[in-house]
C-alpha cells in the first residue's frame, strides 16, 4: 500500500498498533539492520496502541503522558530525514512489560513522521526505520515485523516488514486469550543479554519443533517451556494452580502472563486473577496487523488504509 500523498489541511492520521507477546524467539543478526532479527513465535493481541499528532505537549512524544522512547523517536527521526512533530500514544499497557509497546510506539513514530513529510514509500518500507530502531535500543528484535502482520505467528524469515516472512497459525474463534500485567520486570536490554547459547539453543530445538507441528496449544506449551528457562516460574505457578483445569495453555514473560482458554472459561478466569490484586484483560488473538486512519476535521468521515501493495 502507498500513501496516497502529503496531508491536506485539517486531515488527520491515526495509527492503531496490536500488541505482542513473543513466546519463542532467538536472534539472527545479519551484515545490517534490515535483514537482521530473530526467529521465534508469538501472539497479536486484541489490545491496541494509538498514536496521533497533537501540539499540546512540550516533548516531542509522550506515552501515557510520560516521556519514554525518546532514542527511538531521535533515531527514526533521523533516519527518515522528517520534520519533527508531537506525537502522543495511548496504551492499555503500561512500557516495559513485554507487550511490545516499545515496537508498536517505534511502529507509530516511524509512520506518523514519514506520512505527515507527504511519503511515496509503502509501508511495508515506512517501517524499515522502527525495525533498526528495536534492534539498535536493544528493545525488540522481531516485534515489529509481527506486529504488521498481526495473528499468532512463526517468524520464519528475519528482517523488517517487507523483507521478513511469518506463517499464520490457524485456531478456533472459540479461543480466547487472557493477559495480566503481574508487574515484576526485567528490561528488554538486561533480558537479551543474559540470555545464554545453551537457552537459545533450546529455543531452536522448540522453533524447530513448532514449525512441524504448528498449533496454538503446541505454540504455548512451547513458549511456555522456553520462557521457563529464563523467567521464574514459582509464583505464576502457584497463582495458577487453583484454575489449572480451565487453562489450555500460559506462557510468562518479563511482567506478561498470557493464558489461553475456551470462551466459557475466560469470565471465570478473568475474575480470579481480579481477585488476586490483577489487573487482567480478557481478548482475543487478532489476526489484524497495523491500522492507518486518515480522519477529517468531520470524525463521521474516516477512510481506513490497508497495509497491501498496490496491484
Amino acid at each position: 500500500m502507498r500513501y496516497p500523498g502529503s496531508l491536506k489541511e485539517g486531515l488527520q492520521v491515526l495509527v492503531k498498533v496490536p500488541l505482542h507477546v513473543s513466546g519463542i524467539w532467538f536472534p539472527v543478526m545479519k551484515c545490517n539492520l534490515i535483514n537482521s532479527g530473530s526467529l521465534g513465535a508469538g501472539v497479536n493481541l486484541d489490545i491496541w496502541l494509538s498514536a496521533k499528532l497533537t501540539s499540546s505537549q512540550k516533548s516531542p512524544l509522550l506515552v501515557n503522558g510520560e516521556e519514554h522512547f525518546t532514542q527511538h523517536y531521535s533515531y527514526i527521526l533521523r533516519r527518515t530525514g522528517a520534520k519533527p512533530v508531537n506525537i502522543w500514544i495511548e496504551s492499555p499497557i503500561r512500557p516495559g512489560a513485554g507487550f511490545a509497546v516499545s515496537a508498536a510506539s517505534s511502529i507509530a513514530i516511524s509512520l506518523i513522521l514519514q506520512l505527515v513529510s507527504g511519503t511515496k514509500k509503502t509501508v511495508e518500507k515506512m517501517l524499515w526505520p522502527a525495525h533498526e530502531a528495536e534492534i539498535m535500543m536493544s528493545t525488540g528484535l522481531g516485534d515489529v515485523l509481527a506486529e504488521y502482520f498481526g495473528g499468532a505467528e512463526i517468524r520464519v524469515r528475519p528482517g523488517a516488514p517487507g523483507i521478513g516472512m511469518v506463517e499464520h497459525i490457524p485456531f478456533d474463534d472459540s479461543l480466547r486469550v487472557v493477559v495480566a500485567d503481574i508487574e515484576t520486570s526485567l528490561g528488554t536490554p538486561r533480558m537479551l543479554s543474559e540470555i545464554s547459547d545453551a537457552e537459545y539453543g533450546f529455543a531452536r530445538e522448540l522453533y524447530s519443533r513448532l514449525v512441524k507441528e504448528p498449533g496454538i496449544e503446541e505454540l504455548f506449551t512451547y513458549s511456555n517451556m522456553f520462557t521457563r528457562k529464563i523467567f521464574d516460574y514459582s509464583s505464576v505457578d502457584k497463582l495458577l494452580l487453583p484454575i489449572k483445569n480451565l487453562v489450555l495453555g500460559y506462557y510468562f514473560k518479563k511482567s506478561a502472563l498470557v493464558i489461553l482458554v475456551d470462551k466459557q472459561e475466560a469470565r471465570e478466569v478473568n475474575e480470579y486473577l481480579s481477585s488476586k490484586g490483577l489487573k487482567s484483560i480478557i481478548t482475543r488473538i487478532s489476526m489484524e496487523g497495523i491500522k492507518i486512519v486518515y480522519t477529517c476535521e468531520s470524525p463521521e468521515k474516516r477512510e481506513p488504509i490497508d497495509k497491501r501493495e498496490d496491484s
